[in-house]
């Protein structure tokens, strides 16, 4: 079993992890009002889902499931299991894809613009070392051992969400001309005329903060494993 430290730090990194850099540009292009009834949408038809599979996983207290496939053999029969194997490779596989080329990028801008120690442009091959360096990964078989790999990300995830905070908030009480000068962003007055209601953008920010519940899936693997689910 999973102690509570460990089942708490996946819990926490199966919702926090760099999507969150979407969230102010969604925002942005929806607007406040909008972008909070969208949100409160999306959090409780979550929570249901949630509520509503692990209801489902209890009904079958006497039979082993570890995860969403063998629920659904238990519900509809064996024959459903390949079929939600494969659709869990695939999803897992595109999320996977898309996080190891945000690094690559991310990795380059920081070694071209920050430290600059190389020339821009290596994107694809930070991209595949960080590929390689996660792939250890997917040998562990039980979400205890996973547990210490989200502490430590998590670590520089908040610390990450801590800078960016910091740094808006210092742009804020700026005026343009000085994070012009100072950041050479092309920030104008228009910049900060807020947008506080686009409806026509709310399907979009919900498919974007639905990218914040990826975890979903692996609700029923962390509730296998904890000590008292």
């Amino acid at each position: 079993t999973s102690t509570f430290v460990l089942t708490t730090a996946n819990l926490i990194k199966m919702y926090i992890g760099i999507s969150f850099i979407s969230v102010p540009k969604s925002i942005q292009e929806t607007g406040i009002l909008a972008s909070i009834i969208g949100f409160v949408y999306i959090i409780l038809m979550n929570i249901f889902c949630v509520y509503i599979l692990l209801k489902a996983r209890n009904r079958f207290k006497r039979e082993e499931i570890v995860d969403i496939c063998d629920l659904a053999a238990v519900l509809y029969g064996d024959w459903l299991r390949p079929y939600m194997s494969a659709l869990l490779v695939s999803t897992n596989g595109i999320f996977l894809m898309a996080y190891i080329m945000f690094f690559g990028t991310q990795s380059d801008q920081l070694m071209c613009k920050t430290l600059k120690t190389r020339e821009c442009g290596h994107n694809y091959q930070y991209s595949f070392i960080i590929l390689l360096i996660l792939l250890p990964i997917i040998l562990m078989r039980r979400l205890a051992a996973v547990g210490f790999f989200s502490i430590f990300i998590l670590c520089f995830t908040f610390l990450a969400l801590g800078i960016i905070v910091y740094m808006c908030s210092k742009i804020y009480i700026m005026t343009p001309q000085e994070v012009n000068d100072e950041y050479h962003l092309p920030l104008t007055e228009e910049d900060r005329n807020y947008n506080y209601w686009d409806t026509s953008m709310l399907p979009l920010f919900c498919a974007t903060m639905m990218t914040l519940f990826e975890g979903n899936q692996q609700i029923l693997n962390v509730y296998a494993e904890a000590d008292r689910p």
